[in-house]
């Protein structure tokens, strides 16, 4: 495809003509970028508000550069506004070290991989080609450890490459390469147009799977000017209930506000999270959707109540509140390395976690509360009423609650603990027997199955047995119908398992209807699935 350039772009930070840039300072503090106006290849027109870059021919020489640096996790968010069918390849992105400033365009070569790759200072890869399509949203950003991350429409794609030198400034590098014809910005706080013609040829399947985000208008809060850890104890007025503690208490728990005694959420806490009213309110900030984990200041004692408000929700996103525990001492967490997107990563660390996703999509003004007696069961109720149990923890070790503020939660609150005693009615008098399962008797949520140890009769087609979910399984570490049999519809023999957990009792129809239901587990282990894998026996 023609002979590539390897030699360096010149340096040219001694010429006069180079245009007058917006301040970079200001640009950093309203999350603006635009793309640089000289600096890029010379199939590349820039519109005049530079936030559009497009090739006007061939199917190279279009590397573009960001007008600025960019801080670490911040993330650069691109739209492919045009395709073409008419070339393979797709584009390039990544970062680079030199100023574009001091290089001279017309030294640019032709490819940003190898050609600048090959050189200190550039590092570069091109996009997954199944994911350059019209209208999809790609967005990237690099950790201090020198990892680049990326999602496509708010779908996290995970790691991407490493590598890149984080002690310099690093400016964004893109290359506007083969069927990707034309890219355009999305700024942090810029509204997307729902009529968008891309929104609008959107699956709903995909939605309804969680594979998509849906922009929609910012938060008047993404305006605040933060500081490096992403906290500040400003008040915040879009909270009109903020005050009213005592009324929620009596209204909803009957509790008198003094009995409870304050919790605050720990200064560690995911990248885009934001602290309100002396680090008891946690807010997500307004155009992410991940990284909002947080965790409580100190470990909860067994059989101590914790009151936790849902204080804001946004339609954008799907998914909710995660839940959990651990023994790891949140202090000594790097919060930029050591936190992931999703929760759920957490449960690979060496220390113990159990993280739990499975709780209902909460409502804006939702109360909760979460209790772990001496046996290890963690108990939760919703409004005052009894959710049951949600999992089983090991209290021989301090554990402290996370929180991740994820998806379509916003914001939450920490009302405070009740200790255990005469004035908890949710501790310590609970027995395993009486809290292990649901409620059977909550609407909310349909009963257990009975456990049968004979062959049902087919008295019904198999189409027609209902979908299973996360709150229709058997109790944990227990094995219904016959010995091969399904655990879910008791009928067709068992021939898949489970990944990671590897229990092999389900059938394969099942095991995928399981598996798309939004929080599903292993019927034995209650272990997240992450694939269904079908069993050939010889």
């Amino acid at each position: 495809m023609g002979n590539s350039s390897s030699t360096s772009p010149e340096r040219e930070s001694d010429r006069n003509d180079t245009p007058v840039l917006e301040n970079v300072y200001d640009a950093h503090r309203r999350n603006v970028w635009r793309f640089h106006p000289t600096c890029h290849g010379n199939n590349i027109t820039i519109s005049s508000d530079r936030q559009t870059a497009r090739r006007a021919e061939s199917f190279c020489n279009a590397i573009v550069f960001s007008d600025r640096p960019f801080r670490i996790q911040e993330k650069i968010r691109l739209k492919f506004t045009q395709t073409t069918d008419g070339w393979s390849g797709v584009i390039r992105f990544g970062f680079t070290t030199q100023d574009p400033n001091g290089i001279q365009a017309s030294s640019l070569p032709r490819y940003a991989c190898p050609d600048l790759t090959n050189l200190p200072g550039y590092w570069a890869k091109a996009l997954p080609e199944r994911y350059a399509e019209r209208n999809n949203i790609l967005c990237y950003y690099v950790r201090r450890d020198g990892s680049v991350c990326y999602s496509v429409n708010n779908e996290d794609k995970g790691l991407f490459f490493a590598g890149v030198d984080t002690s310099s400034p690093l400016w964004g590098l893109v290359d506007v390469y083969g069927n990707s014809t034309e890219i355009k910005i999305i700024d942090g706080d810029q509204e997307e147009d729902p009529n968008d013609a891309g929104a609008m040829a959107l699956d709903p399947s995909d939605i309804a799977l969680g594979r998509l985000g849906l922009l929609d208008a910012t938060n008047p809060l993404e305006n605040l000017n933060l500081d490096s850890e992403g906290n500040t104890d400003e008040v915040d007025d879009n909270y009109p209930n903020l005050h009213r503690l005592p009324d929620i208490l009596s209204d909803v728990w009957g509790i008198p506000r003094d009995s409870l005694q304050e919790m605050q959420f720990s200064t560690t806490s995911g990248a885009n999270v934001i602290f309100r009213e002396n680090r008891t309110v946690a807010k997500r900030r307004g155009n992410e959707f991940c990284k909002g984990v947080t965790f409580t200041s100190r470990p909860i004692e067994v059989d101590e109540t914790i009151f936790v408000q849902v204080m804001e929700l946004t339609p954008r996103y799907l998914g909710g509140l995660a839940f959990g525990v651990t023994s790891c001492d949140p202090l000594l967490l790097n919060a930029y390395i050591d936190l992931p997107d999703d929760s759920e990563s957490l449960m690979d660390r060496p220390e113990y976690w159990v993280i739990y996703k499975d709780l209902s999509i909460p409502e804006e003004g939702d109360q909760l509360t979460f209790t772990i007696n001496s046996e290890g069961e963690l108990r939760h109720h919703l409004n005052g009423v009894d959710k049951g149990v949600l999992i089983h923890v090991d209290v021989s070790q301090r554990l402290w609650l996370v929180f991740d503020v994820y998806g379509s939660t916003q914001a939450i609150r920490i009302l405070g603990t009740l200790s255990g005693g005469e004035g908890n009615p949710w501790s310590p008098g609970l027995s395993s027997g009486q809290s292990s399962e649901i409620s059977r008797s909550d609407p909310y949520f349909p009963p257990l199955p009975i456990p049968t140890t004979t062959e049902p009769e087919d008295t019904t087609d198999s189409s027609s047995a209902s979908v299973p979910t996360a709150h229709n399984l058997p109790p944990v570490g227990t094995r219904t119908g016959g010995k091969s049999d399904c655990t879910i519809c008791y009928d067709r023999p068992t021939d898949s398992a489970i990944y990671p957990c590897g229990h092999m009792c389900l059938c394969h129809k099942c095991g995928l209807l399981l598996k798309r239901q939004r929080g599903g587990m292993c019927p034995i282990c209650r272990g997240a699935i992450r694939d269904i894998i079908k069993i050939f026996k010889a």
